[in-house]
């Protein structure tokens, strides 16, 4: 759920669950605040929100504003925040370099829900597409868009969307929904 405003502006309610959903605008439109807002509901839900958090735009602050249940890990004798905990996995540049490290790493945790590691419904949330190469680009040096959409298709189109499916079945103890975030490359209106 996203709120009565969104609600509103869109007439749905939220992410479609056990879908893959894209929230497209342009820079500074509240995209990365309703992935936000998603989350904190899934929380709240008792999903676990999983962060895919390439862009690098992310703000601890911002996500305990919006309402996401995150514990600062503080260095007691300097003060300094060295860590978050709570009930959300992050990962960002660091681990996720690549579209099919992300696509990997999606694939991962659904790997590990099947195991009985991750007991819940997980709701993966990728800020954002277009920020991370495919591994092709970035081997030869060029940022291709062709090399990365043709990686898109095949990570997510051929595996990650089939996992996604998948767990809607009724015989799947979870369901998981992959919410992305994507930038419009075009003009804004004047």
């Amino acid at each position: 759920d996203l709120g009565p405003d969104f609600l509103d502006a869109v007439g749905l309610p939220g992410p479609a669950i056990g879908h893959l959903n894209m929230l497209l605008g342009h820079s500074d439109t509240g995209k990365t605040t309703a992935l936000l807002e998603a989350a904190v509901s899934a929380q709240k839900a008792g999903i676990l929100p999983v962060f895919m958090i390439t862009e690098m735009k992310w703000s601890w602050e911002h996500a305990m504003q919006m309402g996401l249940e995150v514990e600062s890990i503080v260095d007691e004798d300097t003060g300094e925040v060295l860590d978050y905990k709570g009930f959300f996995i992050y990962v960002d540049r660091e681990t996720l370099q690549s579209i099919e490290d992300v696509a990997g790493f999606v694939l991962d945790m659904i790997d590990e829900q099947k195991k009985g590691n991750l007991p819940y419904d997980l709701l993966f949330l990728w800020d954002s597409i277009g920020s991370v190469p495919c591994e092709l680009s970035i081997k030869s040096n060029k940022n291709n868009n062709e090399w990365n959409a043709g990686a898109m298709s095949t990570q997510f189109g051929n595996g990650v969307n089939q996992k996604i499916v998948m767990s809607r079945k009724e015989s799947s103890p979870y369901t998981n929904t992959l919410v992305c975030i994507n930038k419009v490359w075009t003009q804004q209106p004047e």
